[in-house]
Order: C-alpha cells, then structure tokens, then sequence
C-alpha cells in the first residue's frame, strides 16, 4: 500500500468523512476553506492530484470534485479510522431491542431490526454452519390425542421446536418412556452424526412408534440446521442509498445480489475476510458497490454466528463499526445470559 504524507492523510481522511455526508464529488476548495490545513487552494489541488494519482481519489468527470476509491477507503479503515465509544443512548436502545428470555432466532431479529433503524443500513445475522454444535436437550411432549411438540435446544443457544404427529394411541407414559430413550442416545450428539443416527430397536411398539416418527423429524433438523441460517432486516435502506437511486445498473446489481441471498449471505458469513470487505475486494461482482462489516458474536467462548452491516462503500464507517461492536457485545451476553440461566 502506498504511503501519503501527513497532510494528504488529513486530505483523504476529509474527502471520506464529505462524501460519506453529502454523496457528492468534494471540491478542493472545500477541504482549503473548512479544514485549515493552512495552505492555498492550489497546495490542496496538487495534494488531490497526487492521491488521486496513487489511486485513492477518482474524478467522476473533469469539472467534479473527487471521491474515494475502494483502495482509498481501504487506506482509510486500515490507517485513519477513529475508535469510537458508544452513546449512552446508543447503550440504552440496543438493550432495549434484545430481550434474553427470546428464543435465539427471535433474538437475532430484534438484534438486526434494532441495528438497521439505528444505522439505516441492511443488517444481517448469520449463525454459525457448524455440524459439531451438540444437542444440549431433547425433549418431547404431548399436546393430545395424536400430537407432540418436539423441542431441540443446541449448546450455542438455539431453539427449534417442531409439531409432530404421534400414534394417537401413545400415552404419557409412552412419551415420558421415548424422552428417556432421546436423553440416552440424542443428547451430547452433534449434528453431523444425527444426520445418519439410527435410534434403537424398543421393544414396546407404541414407545417405538412415537421414538420412531421423533427420530425422523431429527434428522430432518440436523439437515435444515446445519445449512447456512440468515436473518436480515433494512434491505429499503440500501436501495434508497442516493449511489443507487442515481445508476440504475448498479441499483439492478445490489437488488439482485439482495434477492437471491447467496452470495451476499457467504459473504456476511466469511469472517476469514476480515471484519470489514469494500466494493471489488468482493469475489461475488454484484457486491462490488457494496461494503461489508462484521463482527462475531459467541455463546461464552464458543462462536455462534456473525453480525453485519451491509451499505454502499460510502458509509460512515467508523460509527457504523462501534455499533455493531455494541450490538454484537450485547447479542453475545444476552445468548449467554440464557443458557446459563
């Protein structure tokens, strides 16, 4: 990466932090009138050039101001960024979002709607596909006549529940006989070994039946929860971006790349990239307008997922990353805080 002077520093660093307000190209004037570098307007023009020269600045056209390139706003993230501390009212409306008696997917919900109001962005959360998460209870129990709520609660804090049909016949002693056998051989179990587990042979018939259609819907779930899981809220926000509301080709590529989910969904979920990915470090080409910042949030030690910010590469990056520091940091006790509870 290329090096600036002190001052082209204080130059992009002021570049980035217009643009990201105004979404128009900044005049060098600007920077000589606003931010006292205590040089002529011609000093800054020359300091412009050379940035732009390097490639951290682009010119729109040649009567414009200039904007940042995605190698200019990676320079920023990496060497100009400021660590932000949170608001106490910021504080006061994430906790108020996230409620610790929730089931871990309503939790995410609330988390990313919270998030998305406060940022005005897509936010998204990806919990972890990891076929070594372990059944922490199995339980099943009966509704009535020829119905059972089956519960299956993960050691990294999710929670399914599945309505099952049961041989009406099957009694509460036959239900309370089939959670001793799931106590026995589903517990401890990880989700790559009950894609393939077989429950034992019972030799009553009526407990066999119920251990049976249980076993199924199991395995059913250990295939559906070890596929990659997303929760996202604030997709308006992104398209009403004004960059996208101005070229309808690259509105056509966000909205596609939001539609069909999966490459933007991997890209959130690939924490191996970084806590923050600009515009063409993407592989994907429709994200390529779009920035991706992440941060993952754990159940005690154990990573559950990641939490995101998805925008165009003009944002407010060093606000948008304390929040979702803040936002991940209080997902993450809140899981916590239930399971041990």
């Amino acid at each position: 990466m290329s090096e600036l002077t002190d001052r082209q520093r204080q130059i992009l660093r002021a570049i980035v932090l217009e643009y990201v307000v105004a979404a128009e190209p900044v005049p060098s004037e600007l920077i000589a009138s606003k931010y006292g570098l205590g040089v002529r307007s011609a000093t800054i023009r020359n300091e412009v050039k050379e940035i732009t020269d390097i490639g951290f600045l682009s010119q729109p056209h040649k009567s414009a101001g200039r904007v940042p390139s995605d190698q200019g706003y990676r320079f920023f993230v990496d060497n100009l960024s400021a660590t932000l501390d949170p608001r106490s009212s910021d504080r006061q409306s994430i906790r108020n979002a996230i409620d610790e008696d929730e089931p871990l997917r309503e939790l995410l919900k609330s988390t990313t709607k919270a998030l998305s109001r406060m940022t005005h962005l897509l936010c998204t959360a990806a919990l972890v596909r990891n076929g070594d998460v372990r059944v922490r209870q199995v339980l099943i129990s009966g509704l009535g006549p020829g119905r059972a709520l089956l519960v299956l609660v993960l050691e990294n804090g999710l929670a399914e529940n599945r309505f099952l049909g049961i041989p009406a016949t099957a009694t509460i002693e036959h239900i309370g006989e089939a959670n001793q056998v799931l106590a026995d051989h589903i517990t401890g179990k990880n989700l790559r070994t009950l894609l393939v587990h077989e429950l034992p042979a019972i030799p009553n018939p009526q407990v066999g039946q119920v251990v049976k259609v249980v076993g199924q819907a199991i395995r059913d779930l250990a295939e559906e929860l070890t596929r990659l899981q997303v929760v996202s809220d604030g997709e308006e926000f992104v398209l009403a971006q004004p960059e996208f509301q101005r070229d309808t080709d690259a509105m056509a590529k966000v909205l596609h790349a939001i539609e069909q989910g999966t490459d933007l969904h991997q890209a959130v979920a690939d924490t191996k990239q970084g806590q923050v990915t600009i515009g063409t470090e993407h592989d994907s080409a429709p994200l390529h307008s779009l920035s991706i910042l992440r941060e993952v949030f754990f159940v005690g030690t154990d990573e559950a997922g990641t939490l995101a910010i998805v925008g165009p590469t003009r944002l407010d990056y060093d606000r948008n990353r304390m929040l979702l520091r803040l936002a991940a940091e209080q997902l993450s006790m809140a899981i916590t805080s239930a399971l041990r509870s």
